[in-house]
């Protein structure tokens, strides 16, 4: 069973939102995942060259 940062199930969270399909969860988080890891990486260039 996955679990998200806040500790919620995927299953936890398809029964808040019954119209969302896993597939589509796992890839909303999988986005996020990259985003936050994009994020990260700017920032450590920034502080490089800043």
């Amino acid at each position: 069973m996955a679990v998200t940062e806040s500790g919620a199930s995927f299953d936890d969270i398809l029964a808040d939102y019954p119209g969302l399909t896993r597939e589509q969860l796992k890839a909303m988080m999988g986005f996020v995942r990259d985003l936050v890891a994009a994020k990260r990486n700017g920032l450590k260039s920034e502080h490089k060259n800043g």
